[in-house]
Parts: C-alpha cells; structure tokens; sequence
C-alpha cells in the first residue's frame, strides 16, 4: 500500500515536470507567433495608410503641406511600433482573468440583486406631526416622561442610497474581480492561459 502512494505521488510530480516543460514551449510558441502577427500587422498597417492616401482620399492627401505630411508619416511610425510591446504583454501576464461568459453571468446576477428603493426629497423627510408621533411612542415604550429636550432629527437616507447603488453598479464590481496566479504545472491552468491568450489576440484591449 506505502509502496503504492509513493508511485502515486511520483506519478503527480512526473506529470507536474511534464506540463511545466509544455507550458514553457506553449510560451515561446506563442511568443514567436506573436512576433510574427506584429510584423504582418505592422506591413498591413503601411499598406493600409497607402491606399487610403492614394486611392480613397487621394486629393486630400495631395493637398496636405508638406509638415502635416512629415506629421503622419510620424505618426504611422510610432503607432507600428506601439504595436510590438502591446502584443508582447499578452504573453507576459501571469494572472488568469475570468472568461467573458463568466463575467457577463455576474454582471446579471448584479444586476438582478434587490435594490433600495428610492423615493422623493419629500417623502425622505419626516413631518413635524410625525416626529411627535414617534415621541409619543417612545415615551410608551420606554417610560419617558420628559421629551421636551429630546430632538429627533429625520435622516435623509438619499446618499446612502446613492452610494449603495454605486457599489452594486456591475462596473464597480467586476472591476474587483480578483485574478487567479497562473500554476504552470497546473494543465488546468495552462489550458486556461492558452484560451485567454488566444482571446486576447481576437479582442485586444
């Protein structure tokens, strides 16, 4: 039996040993994926500034000085480069981000909690005829005998309110969403990273 937990745990860290080697070639993988989708991203982008500058608005770049010229050139320049260190953090992130079904389901159940209801300035206040009513009964309660000094002041409960209301706003929540570390030699884990990198590449921020 001790024999047989032992080549169970072997068996754990032989496998553990073994998606740490996958996730470690999975990441130059895709590191080298993406540095090659930035090139081809960089060519598109130039060939896509060349033919609306001399297809589509032809006249219109023809017309521009030659500063407002040497202006986009530039920055066509800086936005090819801006491209690289943006793809290159998609790889870098080490935190496992919920997916997008998660989300959108906590979202809705945020959505859907009760919320406090809100009424008039009016309605937030008490009347005086109100007030004297809720000394009375204090008074049968709590066997007070002097009020006279005793003020009750009405609460308007409008900002509480708001501020609960800005708690509950899915925004607020999902922004707190705490991310997960990322085990790579956990094949769960490394699944999920390949799914979010992937994701990222079809919808980046």
């Amino acid at each position: 039996m001790t024999k047989s937990i032992q080549q169970v745990k072997q068996n754990l860290e032989n496998l553990k040993s073994q998606v740490a080697e996958t996730a470690t070639e999975l990441e130059a993988l895709h590191s080298s994926y993406l540095e090659l989708l930035g090139h081809s991203l960089k060519q598109q982008l130039i060939l896509a500034c060349y033919q609306i500058c001399t297809q589509i608005y032809p006249q219109s770049f023809t017309n521009l000085s030659l500063s407002a010229k040497q202006d986009l050139q530039q920055k066509l320049r800086q936005l090819s480069l801006d491209l690289k260190p943006q793809l290159t953090e998609i790889i870098t992130r080490k935190e496992l981000e919920p997916k997008p079904s998660q989300l959108n389901l906590m979202a809705e159940l945020i959505k859907k909690l009760p919320k406090p209801s809100r009424e008039g300035e009016a309605e937030n206040t008490l009347a005086q005829n109100d007030l004297e009513l809720i000394k009375a009964e204090i008074a049968n309660l709590e066997n007070i005998e002097d009020l006279e000094n005793i003020e009750l002041i009405a609460i308007d409960t409008s900002s509480i309110d708001t501020s609960l209301d800005e708690e509950l706003k899915p925004d607020n929540f999902l922004e707190e969403v705490i991310k997960e570390q990322i085990d790579f030699e956990n094949p769960e884990h490394l699944i999920s990273w390949h799914q979010q990198i992937e994701r990222e590449i079809k919808n980046p921020r």
